[in-house]
């Protein structure tokens, strides 16, 4: 009979108390300890204020966000254009209104519009111009030659970028939706030009505002080419 195996006395030890962490080191790891949780909760505070302004249709206090959470550089649209407000003869130039401006991002008619008597604004070609009425039909046009337009139409003049990342910039959804959330009326509702020039997006230099708009401008214009070969077939 071969005896049960007995457990070795000397593999046995009795279990230690856990030693006792000196207090200065307790203290700071408190301190620290405190501060991460400090941290995370002012995080996700800004994140939940941001978060319940833009849920409530108020799209404009997001500026400052991207600063608070992330350290990124926010400025507002005044920074980098400017409205051109100079006055010629309505006759002097090529003529646009918000008619002859076409819906959803495609620019203007073929078909110049007919002047009328008195003073319009003038724009230069790589202006951008937007209809300032209905915002959300998204009617936005660069110009591509010097010309005049009505009161309602705004010329945005680029200041401090390039004229096509500017083109781009406008473009975009979010500055549209923007516009609707801050324009004026219910009927036929206006852009409010001052609440326009605070909209708020991310500082880039102008060597990145010149490689996205190079991406960019050459879908730009194939979809003119096809838009003009689509125009001739049907004419």
């Amino acid at each position: 009979r071969i005896p049960a195996a007995q457990p070795r006395k000397d593999r046995w030890r009795q279990p230690r108390a856990p030693a006792q962490v000196p207090s200065h080191l307790g203290n700071s790891c408190d301190r620290q300890g405190n501060a991460h949780r400090a941290s995370a909760k002012a995080a996700r505070a800004c994140e939940n204020r941001h978060h319940h302004a833009l849920r409530d249709g108020k799209p404009e206090q997001r500026e400052g966000f991207a600063q608070e959470v992330f350290g990124m550089s926010s400025i507002n649209l005044d920074s980098i254009c400017r409205y051109r407000t100079e006055s010629v003869p309505a006759d002097s130039l090529p003529y646009v209104t918000t008619e002859s401006m076409l819906p959803n991002k495609t620019g203007i008619a073929a078909k110049p519009s007919t002047p009328i008597s008195g003073k319009a604004r003038r724009f230069q070609k790589g202006d951008t111009l937007i209809s300032n009425i209905r915002p959300y039909f998204k009617k936005i046009w660069q110009a591509d030659y010097d010309g005049c337009c009505s009161a309602d139409v705004l010329v945005f003049e680029p200041s401090n970028c390039d004229a096509d990342y500017l083109h781009w910039l406008l473009s975009d959804d979010a500055f549209f939706n923007y516009m609707v959330s801050t324009a004026k009326g219910t009927k036929m509702p206006r852009g409010d030009k001052s609440a326009i020039m605070h909209y708020a997006l991310e500082h880039m230099n102008v060597g990145v505002q010149r490689a996205i708009a190079g991406v960019l401008n050459p879908i730009r214009e194939l979809i003119a080419t096809n838009q003009y070969t689509n125009d001739y077939l049907s004419a």
